[in-house]
């Protein structure tokens, strides 16, 4: 695990780059209380999104060594959700893979799906869906040109 994650670390950000849109439709959501909720270990993902500038928009990081369980278990969400001190009603778990949204609608969040990066729902319920970036605007802000 240790060389695993020294691996990883190394190229963290070369090739990594926010999916088009994305900034934008995070910087018109300054105004909410935003998480990152991730499998990935802490270390490497407040450490990635440092680089591509992304830390200030998620005042809340969890990680998948943060928590006793990971996704798709309801205790990650949960935890970023005592955090920001938001009832689980009032959130949305917005997530690209089969894992958030079994871990979202455990924890009593709204889910949307996004189709792009992994992509894979795995036909689990959600009750929104994103097919591209853009579509997040459409969704979550009042204005949609976001």
């Amino acid at each position: 695990l240790e060389r695993f994650l020294a691996i990883y670390a190394e190229p963290l950000s070369d090739a990594t780059a926010p999916f088009p849109g994305i900034m934008p439709f995070l910087k018109a959501c300054r105004d909410k209380a935003l998480a990152v909720v991730t499998n990935k270990p802490i270390a490497p993902t407040l450490e990635l999104l440092e680089r591509l500038e992304l830390r200030q928009f998620f005042p809340v990081v969890v990680g998948g060594d943060s928590a006793p369980t990971k996704k798709p278990d309801p205790g990650p969400v949960r935890l970023a959700l005592s955090q920001l001190g938001r009832p689980p009603a009032d959130a949305v778990m917005i997530g690209d893979h089969v894992n958030d949204l079994l871990a979202g609608r455990a924890a009593g969040t709204l889910t949307c799906f996004c189709a792009w990066g992994t992509g894979d729902h795995r036909d689990a319920p959600h009750d929104l869906e994103a097919v591209v970036p853009a579509d997040l605007g459409r969704l979550f802000l009042r204005d949609a040109d976001a």
